[in-house]
């Protein structure tokens, strides 16, 4: 039994526990978390989608060099998305989120549509 399920077991007060849950965090292991902080508190989320272009070419060269395929084929990727996105958005300068990037490629996907109530 994970510690949600010992947490939820005790719980019989009638408020929730997520506030009092102290444990991993749903769905995001713990080194998930660490890099996602290190890349928030270091500023690695780029200022444009043209530095982040530029940043992810310069990384593919590296990799190239370094034999590292595996890495190659994510920045190959990723400078698709990013392309596709700053092709279909040409006087938007931002940088996308990786959700914002994934729609553009996928719109028909579940957590990519929007209904009008």
């Amino acid at each position: 039994m994970n510690q949600l399920h010992v947490a939820l077991a005790k719980n019989n007060s009638s408020t929730p526990i997520w506030g009092q849950f102290k444990g991993p965090h749903l769905g995001v292991s713990a080194q998930s978390r660490k890099a996602l902080n290190i890349e928030r508190s270091f500023g690695f989320y780029m200022e444009s989608i043209e530095n982040h272009i530029s940043k992810d070419l310069a990384d593919l060269e590296k990799a190239k060099r370094d034999g590292d395929a595996g890495k190659q084929a994510h920045l190959k990727e990723e400078l698709e998305r990013l392309k596709t996105y700053k092709r279909n958005h040409p006087d938007e300068h931002k940088d996308p989120s990786p959700l914002e990037l994934h729609c553009e490629i996928n719109p028909d996907a579940p957590e990519c549509l929007v209904y009008d109530d």
